[in-house]
């Protein structure tokens, strides 16, 4: 019996010896708190009021009508918080300001975001940050949800 139990002892020793440590610290850059930029957005219908063909922006009143358009708007990103990887950002446009957040990749050079109405990804390089997402509409109901769509793209420069 004390054999079985030295045994034991040694091979959970040797076990921990010989695994490798897990590293949860990691070294995320911490992002500039302000970015400026330009949206590219090409949608059908308006998914949100930051679209000019938007129902809210029409003299008549009347729904966006379903059709292909686009626009190109100036950006700014401020970041509110960011806990390692972990980020908090408004995206301010000329209407509107939005709320996201996002998780940065482990080498701080990507950036998966999400919001009410929409996800992308952007790359990060330097003072860098260029992405793509979608977004759908947000207007409340289901039927603008299915039938408003949008595809864009962003570039950023930070303020430092």
């Amino acid at each position: 019996m004390k054999r079985t139990a030295r045994n034991l002892v040694a091979l959970l020793s040797a076990t921990v010896l010989l695994t490798p440590q897990i590293s949860y610290a990691q070294n995320v850059p911490v992002l500039a708190k302000e970015w400026n930029g330009t949206l590219t957005l090409t949608s059908i219908g308006a998914t949100s009021i930051h679209n000019p063909t938007h129902k809210m922006h029409r003299d008549d009143g009347q729904e966006t009508p379903l059709t292909w358009n686009s626009y190109v708007q100036p950006r700014k990103v401020v970041i509110t918080k960011q806990d390692g990887r972990h980020i908090e950002f408004t995206v301010k446009g000329p209407r509107v300001d939005s709320f996201w957040i996002g998780t940065l990749s482990a080498d701080g050079k990507e950036i998966v975001y999400a919001s009410k109405h929409g996800s992308g990804t952007a790359k990060i390089q330097g003072d860098r940050m260029t992405g793509c997402g979608a977004s759908r509409g947000i207007d409340g109901n289901f039927e603008h949800w299915l039938n408003h769509y949008a595809a864009w793209c962003w570039e950023f420069t930070s303020s430092k």
